[in-house]
């Protein structure tokens, strides 16, 4: 009986040791991927307050933010080489930003609230991550901008080409009113009976895609597609493939419509333009023109570092670049400032939640582990657990480990009373650690971790128990 006594004792020493070990040495805190639209991801949040003094509400209209980036630089908030940030409503969906380069200290940010009433206020929250990846960022048109690029060989498609638009449709009603017959522009240029367009149309409040491919008289090839309404507010492509034989219509990856077409494209001198005034409601994120017949990149826009040049009269001028040759643009954004005020507060690390990376048996990561606070306002264990989270002032992984894992001991030894079984033991310490992981203060590693230590233990003692 002692020796077995013994080896429960040492097997209760290794699991404090495992315990002690994965709270303060395996946590290895990262913020996380900036391309992901949950607040939770990020490491800091910073609140706006923005109030709409105007005598309308502002729908779909987007908003000009001064902030004061080299702060947020030098406290290492953000990486003044990548875009790292997030924007959300205080429902935590995500809301849009568009021609923004957050690192760029003189630029400011553009955001694009759904709704902001009239004579009132809304709060919105900034997530930094300071890390290798960032958000898509792009330009957004609301009937009162233009992106427009000189005319150069690269643009002047003839034959065995593809033009692809990814866009935003955030708003369809905005896009396309009921009573609209627009044909607003995604991509152009078409002059008189040589070039491309790509546009879209509206009809009875319904949104089609529209290309347009001409090749001098009598060449000529213009399909169309409808924009189902589930694609409002989603991330799509929209792509026109140019064969020697055929053109063809891709919406979200989908073949949609075709048309015949032998005939090349004939070139003009005039420039690209992309989107303008006529366009409202979209976000243009990427704008490629490619040569199908060789698998080649000819013009990449990303539309990510956009840096502003001027400012004055409610004009402003960015330049945007061509990712992978010199076929560089100019976006001009009008915009009226009156009425709009705005105010940043400090940045928050207490309500923050990290990524950890648990390293397994083959020395390998284990990415997009969650540990450490949430900032998900709707966890009802939030308003309990993390005041006292924040009162403890230790690192997040070693304050929740601690938590969960001595509510797990209360259970263990309540349990044990009620049924002198190590099973119910251990079943009783896991109950709050798996409560604890699958609510996001705990990474599930470290449920898994404890239950086979747990279940090894008990298995070894049951064996020398009956040897």
């Amino acid at each position: 009986m002692i020796y077995i006594k013994n080896i429960g004792g040492s097997l209760f020493t290794i699991f404090g040791i495992m315990f002690l070990f994965f709270t303060f040495f395996v946590y290895e805190t990262d913020c996380a991927s900036a391309d992901s639209t949950l607040p939770s991801d990020y490491c800091y949040r910073q609140n706006i307050t923005i109030t709409n003094n105007k005598a309308s509400d502002m729908s779909y209209k987007s908003i000009r933010l001064t902030k004061d980036t080299q702060t947020l630089i030098n406290n290492n908030i953000i990486n003044n080489t990548q875009n790292t940030f997030s924007l959300a409503n205080p429902s935590l969906n995500n809301i849009e930003f568009a021609f923004a380069n957050f690192n760029d200290v003189s630029s400011p940010l553009w955001i694009v609230p759904t709704n902001l009433n009239s004579n009132n206020s809304n709060i919105y929250s900034l997530y930094y991550g300071t890390n290798n990846h960032y958000r898509d960022s792009g330009i957004y048109f609301e009937g009162d901008s233009t992106a427009t690029v000189g005319d150069s060989t690269d643009l002047q498609l003839t034959n065995n080409f593809n033009i692809i638009v990814d866009i935003n449709p955030l708003n369809f009603a905005t896009i396309c009113p009921t009573t609209s017959t627009d044909s607003p522009v995604l991509i152009n240029k078409l002059s008189g009976l040589d070039g491309y367009k790509i546009n879209l149309y509206c009809s009875g409040g319904i949104i089609y895609v529209q290309s347009e491919l001409r090749g001098g008289v009598g060449n000529s090839s213009v399909i169309s597609q409808q924009l189902g309404t589930s694609y409002e507010g989603q991330n799509i492509s929209i792509k026109i493939e140019k064969t020697s034989s055929e053109v063809n219509m891709y919406i979200a990856g989908i073949k949609v419509a075709s048309d015949p077409a032998l005939f090349s494209i004939t070139t003009n001198n005039e420039p690209l333009l992309i989107g303008g005034t006529s366009l409202k409601g979209v976000v243009v994120r990427n704008v490629f023109l490619e040569d199908n017949a060789n698998n080649l990149q000819k013009v990449t826009y990303t539309f990510d570092r956009l840096q502003e040049t001027s400012s004055g009269s409610n004009q402003y001028t960015y330049n945007f670049y061509d990712s992978i040759g010199s076929n560089n643009g100019i976006f001009v954004k009008n915009y009226d400032s009156s009425g709009i005020t705005f105010l940043f507060s400090n940045p928050d690390s207490n309500l923050v939640e990290f990524v950890s990376r648990v390293q397994d048996v083959s020395g390998s990561a284990l990415k997009d582990v969650k540990v450490a606070t949430s900032t998900n306002s709707f966890n009802p264990l939030n308003s309990v657990v993390e005041p006292v989270a924040q009162g403890f002032r230790l690192p997040e992984g070693v304050t929740y480990t601690i938590i969960f894992g001595f509510i797990g001991v209360i259970f263990a030894i309540g349990l044990n009373m009620a049924n002198p079984n190590p099973l119910f033991s251990i079943i009783g310490f896991l109950i709050p650690i798996s409560i604890g992981a699958i609510s996001g203060f705990l990474p599930m590693a470290i449920f898994w971790l404890f239950l086979l230590i747990g279940l090894g233990g008990w298995g070894f003692t049951n064996w020398a128990r009956n040897r």
